[in-house]
C-alpha cells in the first residue's frame, strides 16, 4: 500500500493499514471510501508541538498509478510533524484533504485527533505512514527507533505470496496465530499483523 519516501527516514517507519477478515477494502477497492481505514482518526502519539503541516494534496485513486508527485516533498501528501521531545519528531503522512485539525505552533496532548486517514501523496491505498525522525523535515531527518507500549501480534503477511496470487486475495497471504501474542515495549516489524 505504501510508497517509499526519499531519504533515510524509512528504517523504523511503519505503514499502517486496517484489515477486516484479512481484507483492506470492500468491493473492488477503487475508491478511497472502499478501504476500511479511510477516515480513521489519526491521534497524537505523545504530547508535543505541531512544527510542520503540509496540505493541498488530493486523494489518489487507489490501486492505480500515483499522479501529481513531481517533487520529493510530495511523497507524504497531506502530513503533520510534531516535536515530541528535543530532537524527536513524529511524522504522519497521507492524511485526507482538509481534515487536519491542528495548526503550526499548537500544543497537542497524547491521543488528540490530528486529522483523518487518507490516500494522498505517494500512496496506492489508504494507510498511515508514521515514524519518528531527528529533524522536522522528513526528507532530511534520520529515522529513530521506537517502541509501542503494548500491542498484540496477530500474525504476519506474506507479501510475495500475495503478489504471486492469481486472485490477489490479501487474506490468502495472512498467517495468523492461534492466540495473539502480547507485546510490550517492542517495535512492530515489516508485515506484522497487529
Amino acid at each position: 500500500v505504501g510508497g517509499a519516501y526519499i531519504g533515510k527516514q524509512e528504517t523504523f517507519s511503519i505503514d499502517f493499514a486496517l484489515l477486516r477478515d484479512g481484507q483492506p477494502f470492500t468491493g473492488d477497492g477503487s475508491r478511497p471510501e472502499d478501504w476500511f481505514g479511510f477516515g480513521a482518526e489519526i491521534l497524537a502519539v505523545a504530547d508535543g508541538t505541531v512544527v510542520t503541516i503540509q496540505e493541498g494534496y488530493p486523494e489518489q485513486v487507489p490501486l492505480q498509478p500515483v499522479t501529481g508527485i513531481t517533487r520529493p516533498e510530495d511523497f507524504g501528501g497531506n502530513s503533520i510533524v510534531l516535536e515530541i521531545a528535543p530532537g524527536v519528531y513524529a511524522h504522519y503522512g497521507h492524511l485526507q484533504p482538509d481534515s487536519i485539525t491542528v495548526a503550526v505552533g499548537d500544543q497537542v496532548t497524547t491521543g488528540q485527533v490530528l486529522g483523518l486517514l487518507g490516500n494522498t501523496g505517494n500512496s496506492s491505498g489508504p494507510h498511515l505512514h508514521f515514524g519518528l525522525i531527528d529533524h522536522p523535515d522528513p526528507l532530511i531527518g534520520l529515522s529513530l527507533p521506537m517502541v509501542f507500549d503494548q500491542w498484540a501480534l496477530q500474525g504476519t503477511f506474506d507479501l510475495a505470496a500475495y503478489e504471486a496470487a492469481v486472485d490477489g486475495d490479501p487474506a490468502s497471504a495472512l498467517t495468523l496465530k492461534d492466540e495473539p501474542e502480547a507485546q510490550v515495549d517492542t517495535l512492530q516489524l515489516y508485515l506484522d499483523v497487529a
